[in-house]
């Protein structure tokens, strides 16, 4: 659209001698646009010029957000044979593959490169479309002790890289095991009437779940003889960690390695054993046991926790209250007892590293006592976890 300002023979003769002399008829800033019927001028210091900017400023904003929600925004239709840009492999196209090709290269790759060594396995559930170039995978670990949740699994849609939390795997270069180290002799440093037992985990890691469900029977068997305590292990920008959507907070201070959904439960869970700690232990054993995963848990945990006999209206005051003062305190945690992975398990200010069956959790803690008392002459189950292994 065009305005024009147009002056006419007659206008021009209208002007009086004094407005000539203070508005001089031509301007600097002015363009003149000619045809064969008329003559005109458009002014660029007029509110509709500058009107006409802020239209185009804006049609150019919602060009560029367009462009931005179609070439990245996650998709459950995308087609098998078709390809995609992948913006972490420097923008080079991919030939998707069939979902259940992608799905059976991840689980090979990671049966051979960290479960087998474990006797764990791998099933894949399900296969969906994540975005333009990824699929997500819906998996569970296989153990002795029952399913758990894989957590977060991508791969791209040709089947050659799986993401896993924020490393990128080759599926087609699988990693040499580590040889699985046997369990050793665990001798606490310092010993005391009631042992402190600190348990560091991420609420969606495999490991982390193993070690839980060696320590919930040893829990139940001590009582209120040793104090075990739920801690979980943080990551923040202070270290390197910069990706936001794994933090609860803009400053990425408090992030965990699976997503800000893992984050979430960990306060969740912090929350339940400060104002409901009997309650803990069947809690966690509803979590793990039932249908909450890392996608659903930011809604699932309610069910689990009402079934537990928790009160989730306090667990949830108690998270939009507390949540930056408890996170606080297990960054101090962490750095104190330099907590690198999930689990990490502290007995009386020795960290503990051997197997993680009740019975090996047991007996160590049994070395804590001054007095060991005849809890300790029970067996529990020695079925349970390898002494390695973490996320």
């Amino acid at each position: 659209m065009v305005i024009a300002m147009v002056e006419t023979e007659d206008n021009s003769k209208a002007l009086t001698e004094e407005k000539k002399e203070k508005k001089p008829k031509n301007r600097s800033a002015q363009i003149v646009e000619s045809n064969e019927e008329s003559k005109g001028k458009i002014s660029l210091d007029t509110p509709v010029f500058a009107m006409f900017l802020v239209l185009a400023l804006v049609v150019g904003a919602l060009i560029s957000a367009a462009i931005f929600y179609f070439y990245f925004k996650p998709t459950n239709n995308q087609p098998n044979n078709s390809t995609c840009t992948l913006p972490m492999d420097s923008k080079n196209c991919i030939a998707a593959i069939k979902p259940e090709e992608a799905g059976e290269k991840v689980r090979a790759f990671l049966e051979e490169s960290f479960l087998k060594s474990y006797g764990y396995k791998l099933i894949v559930n399900k296969v969906t479309a994540y975005n333009e170039c990824l699929y997500d995978l819906n998996a569970s670990i296989v153990t002795e002790d029952g399913n758990m949740p894989a957590g977060l699994l991508l791969v791209t849609k040709d089947g050659k890289k799986v993401i896993i939390a924020s490393a990128v795997y080759d599926t087609n270069a699988p990693i040499k095991p580590t040889p699985v180290p046997s369990p050793t002799p665990f001798q606490a440093k310092i010993k005391s009437d009631r042992p402190d037992v600190l348990m560091f985990v991420m609420t969606f890691c495999p490991y982390g779940h193993v070690a839980e469900k060696g320590l919930k029977p040893v829990a139940e068997l001590f009582g209120d003889k040793i104090n075990i305590e739920p801690h979980y292990v943080i990551y923040s920008g202070e270290y390197g960690y910069t990706y936001p959507d794994d933090c609860i907070d803009k400053e990425k201070k408090y992030c965990s390695m699976h997503g800000v959904s893992e984050l979430n439960e960990g306060v969740r869970q912090l929350c339940i054993f400060k104002y409901q700690k009997d309650k803990f232990w069947d809690y966690i054993a509803k979590i793990y046991e039932g249908k909450c995963t890392l996608k659903n848990i930011d809604s699932c945990w309610k069910s689990q926790a009402e079934a537990a006999g928790i009160d989730t209206q306090k667990i949830e005051k108690c998270f939009e209250e507390e949540a930056i003062s408890l996170l606080e305190k297990e960054v101090e945690l962490n750095k104190k007892y330099n907590v690198m992975g999930s689990p990490t398990i502290i007995i009386n200010e020795t960290e503990y590293r051997g197997g993680r069956a009740p019975e090996n959790y047991k007996a160590a803690i049994c070395t804590a006592f001054n007095t060991p008392p005849t809890e300790c002459s029970k067996t529990l189950s020695s079925q349970g976890g390898t002494a390695s292994g973490q996320c």
